[in-house]
């Protein structure tokens, strides 16, 4: 925040001004120690190529760069372009609340499933009487749209089995970054799909998970991916794992989607999941610095 603060060279009151700066550096430095307090994750082993390069991204290994890119974003001394705490009923105002179906899924998507408070967003796990499963779960999608930029959600996983709890970008040129598709108690994954492929072609995905030696329902992490024109680098509380670059692609501006869906893929979840949570302290959006 201090770079946001200017002392005016003709002001009659400097010494108020530099007070001004040190204060908004103090504010900066707290906000940044509020939002990222969590036990930063270890990874347990190398990244799992889950799908293949392909002609429209492929990885590419990780760099000191590349940390050093999402440290600076990390570090208190930036302004985030969007951010929502969700500690109010109108921290929503920003957000649609979705209503879905989906019949390869265990659940529904309501808005009953939705709830704000001082934790945060919370995606409770409801039962349902008006869709095809018995179960209705939480999504919300961003009124606004993104292009390029670093964006964060810290995220505390259902303590289930068969839960997806999901951060994700949906650009309108087709394409879906999913930041973290996340899965108790140890594993991530993040991807990018093309859903509107060439003629003559189907959809298909670049996804790679990682294994992690904490739990993740026990505490808040911060799962990120930093999107320019030329890459994307994805981390969980600031530390990279993955990195993409893209072929010309990935170009259209994005809106952001929170989520979680009970899933017919991995473990089963428990025949009751009622009242079960995934939680979100907050989401927040830099632009390109």
């Amino acid at each position: 925040m201090a770079n946001y603060v200017r002392e005016n060279r003709f002001s009659p009151r400097p010494r108020l001004a530099a007070l001004g700066i040190i204060f908004a550096t103090i504010c900066s430095n707290g906000y940044a120690q509020s939002w990222n307090k969590t036990s930063p994750v270890t990874y347990a082993s190398p990244i799992h190529l889950t799908t293949p390069d392909q002609d429209y991204v492929v990885r590419r290994p990780v760099t000191d760069r590349d940390r050093d890119l999402i440290a600076r974003y990390r570090s208190g001394k930036l302004k985030p372009d969007f951010e929502t705490r969700f500690t109010r009923r109108a921290d929503l105002d920003d957000w649609d609340l979705q209503v879905s179906e989906n019949t390869k899924l265990r659940s529904c998507v309501r808005p009953n499933s939705v709830s704000t408070g001082p934790e945060g967003l919370t995606l409770t796990v409801e039962p349902a009487t008006d869709c095809h499963a018995k179960w209705s779960t939480g999504q919300i999608v961003s009124k606004n749209r993104f292009k390029y930029g670093y964006f964060e959600a810290s995220m505390k996983l259902a303590p289930i089995s068969g839960m997806d709890n999901a951060f994700w970008l949906v650009t309108s040129d087709g394409y879906e970054i999913d930041v973290t598709e996340a899965f108790y108690p140890k594993t991530a994954t993040s991807a990018v799909h093309q859903w509107h492929p060439p003629r003559g072609k189907e959809h298909s995905m670049v996804s790679t998970a990682i294994n992690i030696k904490q739990d993740l329902s026990k505490d808040f992490h911060d799962y990120s991916v930093l999107w320019n024109e030329k890459e994307l680098i994805f981390a969980i509380d600031g530390e990279p794992y993955v990195a993409l670059t893209p072929n010309n692609t990935i170009n259209g501006t994005a809106v952001l989607h929170l989520s979680n869906a009970l899933v017919p893929w991995g473990a089963k979840p428990p025949s009751n999941p009622e009242g079960v949570r995934t939680m979100f302290r907050g989401v927040r959006v830099f632009k390109l610095q």
